[in-house]
């Protein structure tokens, strides 16, 4: 399971996180800088944990400004305010 585990956590990393990955999502530079810090030992690249102020930053930049943004979006197009 830990073997599992730090490669899913690898796989995120790679694809989600480092710099111009294919899918990078938008981290501020602590956030991304404890995550790289920690999947760098042996004990925080087998944590599933390492990601969670990611998913929380991500929450509340979709709840602040992306949605927000979408419903304008809608909106606009409906011709509503």
């Amino acid at each position: 399971k830990q073997e599992k585990d730090a490669r899913r956590i690898r796989q995120i990393y790679d694809e989600y996180v480092a710099t111009s990955s294919p899918l990078e999502v938008n981290l501020n530079a602590p956030t991304k800088q404890e995550i790289e810090e920690r999947i760098a030992t042996d004990e925080g690249s087998r944590d599933l944990s390492i990601y969670d102020a990611a998913v929380e930053e991500l929450v509340k930049l979709i709840k602040e400004d992306v949605y927000p943004e979408f419903i304008r979006g809608l909106q606009a197009r409906r011709g509503t305010r």
